[in-house]
């Protein structure tokens, strides 16, 4: 497949990936390929022959998928298991230093989310020691490689063909603020992996004492 012209779309302006989307955009660029990042579906009212939604929060609408040959999300889990939400942070939470990502496209007919077909996977080990910006920039590592190794893929190989999600998927609700409070009945150490994916500004980690709301930020020495 010849690739010409891609757009990576970052719904959120304020999202923690759009700097990092900028890295991606630049080494696209830099093997001759026209690529060009948007904040907005809106924005993509030109064709193309492939789009990236990474870090997105919003579902695209199919006139806007119509426009380009492929389009490609990453997805923080093992599809079909972590459909939905936050999935990497979820996994954390359960006491897992295991992520996985897939690489999959989206399939306009299927009304069900992050259910397209898989192109690439990948498996990052944590320490357990990382914090929310050392999981981030890892994960944006990885996101940015396999968007690379894809574009590569595509180009160099005639069989590189996606596999159908094989299994029952499982799916994770968007989490909220309250979702980040302690439990005063519990130990820290229990309760550590909050603290390493706690976002200190956005959402940070607090408990409630005698009617007062407390807030709790970690950061490392």
């Amino acid at each position: 497949m010849k690739i010409k012209k891609v757009f990576i779309l970052v719904d959120n302006p304020r999202s923690w990936f759009l700097n990092f989307a900028k890295i991606l955009k630049n080494k696209i660029k830099k093997k001759n390929i026209s690529c060009t990042l948007v904040t907005n579906a809106k924005k993509l009212n030109k064709k193309a022959d492939l789009c990236f939604y990474l870090s997105c929060t919003k579902i695209t609408k199919n006139k806007t998928l119509n426009q380009f040959k492929k389009n490609i999300v990453v997805h923080g889990s093992n599809l079909p298991i972590g459909r939905g939400h936050a999935p990497w942070i979820w996994k954390i939470l359960s006491g897992s230093n295991k992520i996985n990502l897939s690489l999959f496209e989206i399939d306009p007919s299927n009304s069900k989310p992050d259910s397209g077909p898989i192109y690439l996977r990948e498996k990052i080990q944590l320490k357990g020691t990382e914090l929310l910006d050392d999981i981030r920039f890892i994960l944006a590592k990885n996101i940015i490689n396999m968007c690379v190794k894809f574009i590569e893929h595509m180009k160099k190989r005639k069989n590189f063909r996606p596999r159908k999600q094989i299994g029952k998927g499982t799916f994770y609700r968007m989490r909220k603020p309250e979702d980040q409070e302690l439990n005063l009945k519990k130990n820290i150490i229990s309760q550590l992996n909050l603290f390493r994916t706690a976002d200190n500004y956005r959402w940070p980690v607090f408990f409630k004492y005698k009617k007062i709301k407390y807030i709790l930020k970690v950061y490392k020495s």
